[in-house]
């Protein structure tokens, strides 16, 4: 029984925490993006999960930073390359020169804290929270029917 018990904390543990991130991360000001270009590959892959900090301050950023900006309707994450009078300019891990894009506080959204590969594959589908709710469902329900069925009957004390 101290196994269930022990299986059911491992595994549900970090599942509902990351749950519970994922979808308050927001309120706190941290955004969810998921990598959809190679652009800062090898360092962030293709599907990752990039945690984004919308609190970190425009003028806080430094030269090596990986940010996110918009550029038009789409959303660009890129290092920092370097400060010039007009703003910053971003460069990808991948390109050889600069974007030739000036990045200002207007269209600044944040910087990414965090990266975690595959991850964003996964939380960008568009059932990602019913499945994630299956999968929690589906072994919590056979472990909890285990312990009921293994569990000693406490009706016989007046035998």
């Amino acid at each position: 029984m101290k196994i269930l018990k022990f299986v059911k904390v491992c595994f549900y543990a970090p599942l509902t925490l990351s749950l519970l991130i994922l979808n308050l991360g927001p309120m706190a000001g941290y955004l969810n993006f998921c990598v959809q270009s190679g652009s800062m590959c090898p360092t962030i892959d293709v599907g990752s999960l990039a945690i984004v900090d919308t609190n970190c301050n425009y003028e806080e950023l430094k030269e090596g930073d990986v940010i996110i900006f918009s550029v038009k309707d789409a959303r660009v994450m890129h290092r920092v390359h370097r400060r010039v009078p007009e703003g910053i300019e971003t460069k990808g891990d991948a390109n050889s020169v600069s974007d030739g894009v000036i990045v200002n506080a207007a269209n600044y959204s944040g910087r990414v804290i965090l990266a975690i590969p595959w991850l964003g594959i996964i939380i960008s589908n568009p059932w990602y929270e019913f499945i994630a709710l299956v999968i929690c469902a589906i072994p919590y329900v056979i472990i909890s029917f285990i312990e009921m069925v293994t569990k000693p009957s406490s009706n016989n004390k007046g035998d």
